[in-house]
């Protein structure tokens, strides 16, 4: 089955909906349930091993690592960072753009702070807890031997 290519309007995540061009072979297509099925009827290892593939197979497709092969990923700051470097020929929305990229930078910053600190203050905890735990267990070891 060929299907033309119309990428004006389509998503880079497959076929648009309503075209008739979707891989019947696809796992989660009508084609592929059925076949999936027949073949537990039929030889139930060979069932087993198809709905394995199709559980991997969408596992492998929702994951980054396959979305940045495919060039679908979400946008980061790095992104962010190369689009204020083209300079709109905006003059306005350039500085905008500037400054609403400093701002999350700093609120980036404020949260890195914010997660060291309390990674300082849970392990002050830990050490206070060893601490209280050793001391009771000495003072319950000298108790007990007297």
């Amino acid at each position: 089955m060929t299907c033309q290519s119309d990428t004006a309007g389509r998503a880079a995540s497959g076929p648009a909906s309503g075209s008739g061009c979707s891989d019947p072979f696809q796992p989660g297509s009508g084609w592929y349930i059925a076949a999936t099925v027949a073949a537990f009827l039929l030889f139930w290892p060979v069932g087993l091993l198809m709905l394995a593939w199709a559980l991997w197979h969408r596992q492998i497709r929702a994951s980054s690592w396959w979305q940045s092969l495919r060039g679908v990923r979400p946008p980061s700051m790095d992104d962010l960072g190369a689009f204020a470097r083209r300079r709109p020929s905006n003059e306005a929305l350039a500085e905008y753009l500037a400054r609403e990229q400093q701002r999350l930078r700093d609120e980036q910053q404020k949260l890195d702070d914010l997660v060291k600190a309390f990674e300082a203050f849970k392990e002050a905890e830990r050490k206070s807890s060893d601490q209280r735990d050793f001391e009771n267990f000495l003072r319950s070891r000298e108790g007990g031997t007297q």
